[in-house]
């Protein structure tokens, strides 16, 4: 049976622990992932469109477009890269899309329009485009025979 000092055990029983219990580090990194996972989809903004059904051939696209969307109301919404679509003037989306033209003459421009919308609010913008030097301009609508609450 081996003696011990007194300080020698006091010294064994006050020896810290100098590590990280990580456990709930991971448990609140997993929740923050789930909560993540479930709001980036719900995240993309859009404005609801029922587009025009017809049979055309897709515009082979090489890079993202600028879209100018007509809703039904006859907002015009533009839509730009990653940035929501907001409602705004013609006037704003006009000098919006003849800088992007400005700096990349190329530039694909989609036009997208309720079925309800008036024709003459199609059509100012179109002079609109036309006026400020757009030549690449296409029209979005959905294939026809494919009903859009239903799916592809």
């Amino acid at each position: 049976m081996a003696l011990t000092s007194p300080v020698a055990s006091l010294r064994s029983r006050r020896k810290s622990i100098a590590e990280i219990n990580v456990v709930p580090y991971i448990d609140v990194m997993l929740v923050l992932l789930v909560v993540f996972m479930v709001t980036a989809p719900l995240m993309t903004q859009g404005i609801v469109l029922q587009l025009p059904k017809v049979s055309a051939e897709p515009i082979p696209i090489k890079e993202e477009p600028v879209v100018v969307s007509v809703n039904r109301a006859g907002g015009y919404h533009l839509n730009v890269g990653k940035q929501p679509k907001q409602e705004l003037e013609l006037s704003t989306i006009l000098s919006t899309i003849e800088v992007i033209i400005l700096e990349v003459p190329s530039t694909l421009l989609m036009v997208e329009a309720d079925t309800e919308v008036p024709y003459g609010k199609v059509m100012q913008l179109i002079s609109g485009l036309k006026r400020i030097g757009a030549a690449n301009v296409g029209f979005v609508t959905d294939p026809a025979g494919v009903d859009p609450d239903q799916g592809a």
